[in-house]
């Protein structure tokens, strides 16, 4: 039987309802760290201080099991949003990232400003969904939280490379201590 840590299951979601057209509770991750409430942009790997995380290394002997799952729909290289300009009387349109295929954002947004913020979360999420992976670590590696940035070497070819934790989970049970960690391709700039 499987005996969860207490307190140490992290996740990265968002906590907060931001009102229509507002997309930073899409693009935000919040977490407790020293007893305060942190907010953070999902997948950037950054601190309370702003500053970048230390990556923790994982060798392909620290695993027990790993799996990774490539996304099943085609790679976005840019989103298109849409506002509606009332001093002009017309749609007007806005992009992040550049070239094709670009991804378009069905809702209109009431300012420019809000239009451009929806299409660079919908694409930080698109790059971020490009690939997924699972991994048991035993012994458990208690440096991993969610927001880490995982350094992985030893696995094989689109394995090794920058990670980041999504959800992670510290168990101890009858075979001893393990980490299960959820990780995502990290979010570009």
């Amino acid at each position: 039987m499987r005996t969860p840590c207490l307190g140490t299951e992290t996740t990265s979601t968002p906590v907060v309802d931001a009102p229509a057209g507002d997309n930073r509770a899409a693009r935000s991750a919040a977490r407790p760290a020293n007893g305060r409430l942190v907010f953070a942009r999902r997948g950037a790997a950054m601190s309370a201080t702003s500053g970048a995380l230390t990556a923790v290394r994982i060798a392909r002997e620290q695993a027990a099991d790993y799996r990774v799952t490539l996304a099943d729909r085609p790679e976005y290289s840019s989103v298109r949003a849409y506002w509606y300009d009332t001093a002009a009387g017309r749609r007007m349109e806005v992009t992040a990232g550049d070239g094709e295929p670009v991804y378009a954002l069905r809702d209109d947004h009431a300012r420019e400003a809000a239009a451009r913020a929806a299409a660079q979360a919908r694409l930080d999420i698109l790059k971020r969904g490009a690939a997924t992976l699972s991994l048991t670590l035993e012994p458990g590696v208690p440096a991993v939280s969610a927001e880490s940035p995982l350094a992985l070497s030893g696995f094989r070819n689109g394995v090794d490379g920058l990670w980041i934790a999504v959800r992670v989970s510290h168990d101890i049970d009858n075979s001893g201590y393990s980490t299960r960690v959820l990780a995502e391709t990290p979010t570009a700039g």
